[in-house]
């Protein structure tokens, strides 16, 4: 599980994948959320991203994930 705080995306993996072989990629959208499912080659579910993640999950399953794109801030 990663989260991009300053896109303030989730992304779940859910199989490994080799770079260039998402198939397909599905956009849902509801209200304010946005959803991406990753498809392989072969139809099978490899990924999901979770677009306005902190509005959608709960904060403990965020601050499980690895911190990508943190910007620094000055003081």
């Amino acid at each position: 599980m990663t989260y991009d705080v300053d896109a303030d995306s989730f992304y779940l993996r859910l199989a490994d994948m080799e770079p260039g072989t998402v198939g397909k990629h599905i956009l849902c959208v509801e209200n304010s959320e946005e959803i991406i499912l990753d498809f392989d080659n072969h139809g099978r579910l490899v990924g999901m991203e979770i677009q306005n993640a902190s509005q959608t999950l709960p904060v403990d399953i965020l601050d499980q994930c690895e911190k990508l794109g943190i910007t620094r801030r000055e003081p």
